[in-house]
């Protein structure tokens, strides 16, 4: 468990690295290609842009070619273009780059939740998430500094080319310690397929997030989240709803079962 769990780390921590680590060179890159800054902070929108467009594409590709293959694909995609970004040199051709960067890098974020829930029970995964959002969050704080070090004993292109290096020690590590977790006869049949599922995890997401944010009690139902299995081993997340809350009514319309009520409280059972 230790050796996956800093596996996956080091590829979780490649997208905090791409947005933050550069960031102190953008004046410098503003002075050197002689653009306004506003220019230059297309390339962060171009960043953002492209991590939500990939993790859109990487999600549907993980449920029918697996897990590894398409993480290997999207960081090796990432370290070209992260070597592409070092080369930049036009601020135009740099802003593309850094979209495509960001289409590998989503792969990451896609997959490394996946073979979470492939490869751990409900109590490991757990611990596994809450060491990836520290992940999430050390990095943001520890990336700027990186990089305005390496601004000060060198040029803004090394940000790069350590992004670069970084990326094809992630590929080592995948390629050697990361074993594939969703086997192909549990993967979708086609990309449709694969597609279509995903539709119907976002229709029924989002329903919960409605009737969650109804009458302003997302923030006490999020608190009261539980993920938790059945004895068949059926994955699910839990909601404990007190009686005659707001969202109690909308919950049980669109059908999702209360279990363990009482007169005090109940427990909804969301199925993944």
């Amino acid at each position: 468990m230790g050796r996956l769990t800093l596996v996956l780390g080091l590829v979780m921590a490649i997208g905090p690295l791409a947005i933050d680590m550069y960031l102190p060179a953008l004046p410098t890159l503003a002075a050197e290609f002689a653009v306004p800054p506003a220019r230059v902070q297309h390339t962060l929108s171009a960043y953002l842009f492209g991590m939500a467009i990939g993790q859109l594409v990487f999600g549907p590709l993980t449920d029918r070619f697996g897990r590894k293959t398409p993480l290997i694909g999207g960081l090796a995609l990432f370290g070209v273009a992260s070597a592409g970004c070092a080369l930049a040199t036009g601020m135009q051709s740099l802003i593309l780059l850094r979209f495509a960067q960001a289409l590998g890098g989503s792969s990451g974020m896609v997959v490394i939740r996946a073979v979470i829930r492939d490869r751990f029970d409900a109590l490991q995964s757990a611990q596994v998430l809450s060491l990836m959002m520290l992940v999430m969050g050390v990095a943001p704080i520890l990336a700027p500094l990186l990089g305005g070090w390496i601004l000060v004993h060198g040029a803004w292109h090394w940000i790069f080319w350590l992004l670069t290096i970084y990326t094809v020690l992630c590929v080592a590590a995948v390629l050697r310690y990361l074993e594939e977790s969703h086997p192909p006869h549990l993967r979708s049949a086609s990309i449709g397929r694969a597609i279509a599922g995903l539709r119907r995890s976002w229709s029924e997401n989002m329903s919960v997030a409605f009737i969650a944010g109804r009458g302003g009690v997302l923030r006490d139902l999020l608190f009261a989240l539980r993920y938790e299995a059945d004895a068949d081993g059926a994955d699910h997340i839990t909601i404990a709803v007190p009686r005659g809350h707001p969202a109690a009514d909308d919950l049980s319309a669109c059908g999702y079962d209360f279990v363990n009520a009482d007169d005090k409280a109940g427990v909804y059972g969301l199925k993944l």
